[in-house]
């Protein structure tokens, strides 16, 4: 299995949701619905202020002892 997916949030002036990964030849970019777009970049020159992404963890459960 490959390496993880590292999504970068894609931060602008309109509050969207966009979040990017680096993948071979281009980046995949992702909307907060779940919309996936592949964006042909084989240098990888997109240059958009970014932030690292936040993954929400699950809720943790605890078992009554």
């Amino acid at each position: 299995m490959g390496d993880p997916l590292i999504w970068e949030r894609v931060l602008d002036n309109l509050g969207s949701q966009l979040y990017r990964a680096p993948v071979f030849g281009g980046w995949l970019v992702k909307d907060r619905t779940g919309g996936l777009t592949f964006v042909s970049d084989p240098n990888l020159d997109w240059s958009v202020e970014t932030r690292p992404a936040i993954i929400a963890e699950p809720p943790r459960v605890v078992a009554p002892q």
